[in-house]
């Protein structure tokens, strides 16, 4: 599960999309996708492998200079956050590490 929260919207379940095109930013918002690197070819995400996630956020998205927390949620295990404050220009499609 993977929740979105700005100053002004929390979604705290955004779905899943199983969309093949999702690294052309072809997602539906808001959902995510993931694809998994160095795989041995399973679905689970194992020691040395790494996870590619695009999420698509909630609608209006985010704005220059505005702080966002992204959470990743397994179901067993710590949840990973990441908050980030998004750049002062801002792009239809962008990395932000």
């Amino acid at each position: 599960m993977i929740s979105y929260t700005d100053k002004d919207t929390h979604e705290g379940n955004i779905s899943y999309s199983n969309n093949p095109n999702a690294s052309y930013g072809n997602l539906t918002r808001p959902s995510w996708n993931y694809t998994i690197l160095y795989s041995d070819g399973d679905a689970l995400l194992e020691f040395g492998e790494k996870a590619k996630i695009i999420v698509a956020l909630p609608e209006p998205g985010v704005t220059a200079n505005q702080e966002f927390t992204i959470e990743v949620k397994p179901s067993e295990c710590a949840i990973l956050t990441i908050t980030r404050t998004a750049p002062p220009a801002i792009d239809k499609t962008m990395n932000l590490h």
